[in-house]
């Protein structure tokens, strides 16, 4: 069924959004859809409101304003937004955490005088924030990327809370920011995750997530390959998580730029663990400014790290600065553990600290980085087969099967049970964003083992208009209800390229349960 895209100018928007949820839906849009079913469903709450924001004011030049009481939800009908800067601000009267669903595509205006500042869409003093869905946020950054070098030029954010309190993002796309895909700022107790964050390797100051004056942020389960830091952490960041992060192309993960202005808060308690670095400009580094004002970063921490073809420093003191000063940001209690993989420069490791205040307290331990002069991605390194453990072992399978592990996305890594009982969508879709949004070939793998599922979609395009191959070794169980599957279908595959499922292993892949409550009724559904 084809469907007519709907294109709509939102200029200059300001969206006081004190609702429980804000829906942004466009079938035809790339993002994984999942109806619940009995186990996972949700009924709607008969004190929930639904509006239209284009009946709200998602008009040029117009204010919405909306207060509510009691749980409400917006709902932006079908199709592709095209929006200069937008504001969604607090603090709500509504007690429940405000959600803001993105399941269409949001594209930024491409006139830069059309920003006042430095973000296109903020949410601002809020308590309580879940930003979600699997639609796409396009900053159309290739129309602005000539005039970075432009003095005075403001490049907006993507996303940016400011302000924040209990707040979430996940399962959001953003491609070609004009400026950093997500920005954090003076924000707490903020998650992160099942992010993709995409744009070319030459885009510039194009950050993943930068963090700024920010405490308990925890960033996991995410791919970002970008033009500059995958993820940044500047002055004030502390108590900061890094988990489970693919990062490539891009500068790697950086704890800073620090000292660069005066009066810079200190940064502390930072964990990078168990992340990914590929054919990246810089590994995991910290980088302060020559001549820079007294400040302090310590008790940092990075662990478990794979890199291929990464080029370093992992420390520089001396960044971004002529000035023959040494740096007065004093470094301290950093650990360096299991660190693993290839380096596309001949020195893997380049510890340069301040002469006025050397590194104090700099523990490196299982440093293994060989150096290799080509700089291809490896066959055996992936975002999928991340754990807890020092050195991921890969996902092994029956030489008949599979063949090498490459690019190899399971199921179980993402959370799915394999007991028949306990309902895996979720980890399903998470495992498939991944395996989607990656960059080389790619296998979406089902172990051995049942599975419950409830109706479940797996959309495209994917990167590259390249399908992941899908492998079943396992079964996939179906709700038994039918009420538990709204619409035609139980599996879905839509808008893919060259798909290929093999199944086997001796087992039924599909059981959709129909003896149990399908066969009997006596009516048709249509």
């Amino acid at each position: 069924m084809s469907m007519a895209i709907t294109k709509r100018l939102l200029a200059n928007v300001i969206l006081l959004l004190c609702l429980a949820m804000a829906s942004f839906e466009a079938k035809g849009m790339r993002g994984a859809i999942i109806r619940p079913g009995p186990r996972a469903g949700r009924r709607r709450d008969p004190s929930e409101k639904i509006y239209n924001v284009v009946h709200f004011g998602f008009h040029s030049g117009m204010e919405c304003r909306m207060q509510l009481e009691r749980k409400g939800k917006a709902t932006c009908p079908e199709g592709i937004f095209v929006a200069s800067s937008m504001v969604f601000g607090g603090p709500c009267k509504n007690t429940a955490p405000t959600v803001f669903q993105l399941v269409g595509t949001l594209k930024a205006v491409s006139d830069l005088s059309s920003y006042a500042e430095d973000f296109w869409m903020i949410f601002q003093n809020v308590n309580g924030l879940v930003v979600t869905g699997t639609g796409t946020v396009d900053g159309q950054g290739p129309n602005v990327w000539k005039y970075n070098n432009h003095e005075g030029s403001v490049f907006p954010t993507s996303i940016k809370f400011y302000r924040v309190a209990n707040g979430i993002i996940r399962r959001i796309n953003s491609v070609n920011p004009m400026g950093f895909h997500i920005g954090i700022v003076l924000s707490q107790n903020i998650r992160a995750r099942n992010l993709h964050l995409i744009a070319p390797e030459d885009s510039p100051n194009t950050d993943g997530i930068h963090i700024s004056q920010s405490n308990q942020v925890k960033v996991a389960r995410s791919v970002i390959a970008t033009g500059d830091d995958c993820v940044g952490m500047i002055h004030g960041s502390t108590d900061i998580s890094i988990k489970k992060v693919t990062c490539g192309p891009g500068h790697g993960i950086s704890i800073g730029s620090l000292g660069k202005y005066p009066d810079e808060k200190d940064v502390k308690s930072i964990l990078v663990r168990n992340c990914t670095l590929r054919n990246t400009e810089n590994g995991i580094r910290i980088k302060t400014w020559a001549g820079s004002p007294p400040s302090q970063a310590t008790a940092l921490t990075f662990q478990d790290i794979i890199m291929h073809d990464v080029k370093n420093p992992i420390i520089d003191q001396s960044y971004g600065s002529k000035s023959k000063a040494p740096s007065k940001v004093q470094i301290s209690d950093v650990k360096y553990m299991n660190i693993s993989g290839t380096t596309a420069s001949k020195v893997g490791v380049d510890i340069e600290c301040s002469k006025q205040f050397p590194c104090q307290r700099v523990h490196l331990a299982n440093i293994n980085l060989k150096y290799t002069v080509a700089r291809n991605p490896p066959p055996d390194l992936d975002p999928g087969l991340s754990t807890d453990s020092p050195a991921p072992a890969p996902v092994e399978f029956p030489e008949s099967h599979l063949g090498p592990p490459e690019g190899v996305f399971d199921v179980t890594q993402y959370g799915a049970i394999a007991d028949g009982k306990t309902e895996s969508s979720k980890a399903f879709l998470a495992t498939w964003d991944a395996a989607c949004g990656y960059a080389g070939n790619s296998t979406f793998y089902i172990p051995q083992g049942e599975y419950f599922v409830a109706s479940i979609s797996f959309p495209g395009p994917c990167h590259n208009n390249q399908s992941p191959k899908v492998k079943i070794e396992g079964s996939l169980i179906a709700p038994s209800s039918l009420n538990a599957l709204p619409d035609s279908n139980w599996i879905e595959f839509k808008k893919l390229n060259g798909i290929v499922l093999n199944g086997g292993n001796g087992v039924t892949n599909f059981d959709a349960q129909g003896a149990v409550e399908a066969w009997k009724q006596i009516s048709c559904r249509n």
